[in-house]
């Protein structure tokens, strides 16, 4: 009996003749070879097609669901050591960056003190000029006399008040900046502090400059010239009294 029934399931033929198409019962006694193998072909490419529908829909399922898969405990361990790690970098990218801000703040604290301690040498080679020419006024025995046309006050006008800036930077200026140590509040507060001395000096300087020019030239041959020999000076005191105002400019 159980084996008439897996049959009858299978659509096969049992001892009376007919098969199962379905829950139906065919008699096959009547009906043609022909007949049967077209209803095995549909029962087949019925069969088939619900095979591939019931694929497609369980495929709709599949891609219905989302699946969350936890880290596991090393995964997350390593996620925060990778974590750490970019922080770190980060910080240290942040120092570096604070690192080089620092240097070039000191950097341009050491050359400022390095351009003010090479001008205050310029500036002694102008007050050796200037020295040199009240030697040459006031004594005439000196061996490189003042011409009368200079001596009657142009010379004043020619070196201006070259004397008041050599003495502002040679006692207070240049001995205030290294007395600073680098430290930015402190070179800060002497600029605050001076500001007013260094306007008045430079700007008397600076208004005298047309007329000093004017001067150097009417006598640069027949007295500053040979002043420059006498003294072995490689550069001419015209040339040394621009200095000034060009490093004015520097201070901006």
């Amino acid at each position: 009996m159980e084996e008439s029934e897996e049959n009858n399931d299978d659509g096969l033929e049992d001892a009376s003749g007919g098969v199962m198409v379905g829950e139906v019962f065919v008699n096959t006694r009547n009906i043609d070879d022909s007949t049967l193998k077209e209803w095995a072909e549909d029962r087949s490419s019925w069969t088939k097609s619900i095979s591939k529908r019931g694929k497609k829909t369980f495929q709709k399922v599949l891609n219905s669901i989302s699946f969350a898969v936890e880290e596991s405990p090393c995964e997350k361990k390593e996620t925060n050591r990778d974590s750490g790690v970019a922080m770190l970098d980060e910080a240290t990218a942040d120092f570096n960056k604070v690192a080089q801000a620092v240097e070039m703040k000191k950097v341009k604290l050491d050359d400022l003190i390095s351009t003010e301690e090479s001008y205050l040498e310029d500036l002694g080679k102008i007050a050796l000029y200037y020295e040199e020419a009240i030697k040459s006024k006031e004594d005439p025995n000196h061996p490189i006399p003042m011409p009368q046309g200079l001596c009657e006050g142009r010379d004043l006008i020619a070196f201006g008040n070259i004397h008041q800036i050599i003495d502002f930077h040679k006692l207070y200026f240049t001995n205030g900046l290294k007395n600073a140590n680098n430290d930015a509040d402190k070179i800060l507060e002497l600029f605050t502090k001076k500001k007013g001395d260094m306007k008045i000096r430079y700007g008397k300087f600076c208004i005298n400059k047309p007329k000093s020019e004017l001067v150097m030239t009417q006598f640069q041959d027949c007295y500053f010239n040979k002043l420059e020999s006498y003294l072995r000076q490689d550069m001419r005191l015209a040339d040394q009294l621009i200095k000034p105002v060009q490093h004015l400019t520097r201070y901006n």
